[in-house]
């Protein structure tokens, strides 16, 4: 998040008055909007990014396909924080990848869609 933060944050400047806000499935630019739009990426970052550290650091919130008992609690906790905190850090990859996406054109789009791999693989 915070590599996030700051290459938008050194970038701005340098920022066309228009940027592109949307991409469709091959990675092709089909919106645009005003270049302080790109803080609307920042916010959710940082929000989703607070989200999932809350919920990565209260586990006896989760939901669980097995019964929580004395005996396997401590290690459900633990696989099941594991488990949001790598959610958090490719999803966040993902959050940067799509801001340098926004500010530099020729950056690989492609880079999103093992991003995307990497969440679903996770989660199998």
């Amino acid at each position: 998040m915070l590599i996030n933060v700051t290459c938008v944050a050194l970038n701005y400047n340098h920022l066309p008055q228009t940027i592109p806000s949307h991409f469709n499935i091959k990675g092709e630019v089909d919106g645009y909007g005003d270049k302080s739009t790109i803080f609307i990426l920042i916010v959710l970052h940082i929000g989703i990014t607070a989200l999932l550290n809350w919920v990565g650091n209260h586990p006896e919130q989760h939901n669980y396909p097995i019964a929580i008992t004395d005996e396997n609690r401590a290690q459900q906790y633990k696989l099941s924080s594991q488990l949001v905190q790598r959610l958090n850090v490719i999803i966040g990859l993902l959050f940067t990848t799509i801001s340098l996406s926004v500010m530099f054109p020729n950056f690989p789009t492609e880079i999103m869609f093992l991003e995307l791999v990497l969440i679903f693989l996770d989660l199998s």
